[in-house]
């Protein structure tokens, strides 16, 4: 009953140390996820990115940096060059920064 009880236990403080170890690498993973992907993808390029390839133009979102299709981006001219959103909010964030 007792070499039970040890092996019981054995698992129960491996179980808690595993869980615990995910905990921490999940706390200490700084990736922001966005509803088009994670901030930091950059689009393809050489043969994936080539015109009549069929890959989409990539565009990235001045406000949160998320890199987004261009024609699921909403789009707004300023100026000579136009400007890319993935949302409405990332639109309004960016137009609030830039009027104070």
């Amino acid at each position: 009953m007792g070499l039970l009880r040890f092996a019981f236990w054995v698992f129960v403080v491996l179980t808690v140390i595993r869980l615990l170890g995910r905990v921490f690498r999940a706390s200490f993973h700084f990736e922001v996820i966005t509803p088009h992907g994670p901030i930091g993808y950059r689009p393809p390029t050489g043969r994936d990115s080539a015109p009549g390839s069929g890959a989409a133009e990539m565009v990235q979102d001045p406000s949160c940096g998320a890199w987004i299709a261009a024609d699921q981006a909403i789009k707004v001219n300023a100026g000579a060059t136009p400007q890319f959103f993935c949302s409405q909010q990332c639109l309004d964030n960016y137009r609030r920064k830039l009027s104070g």
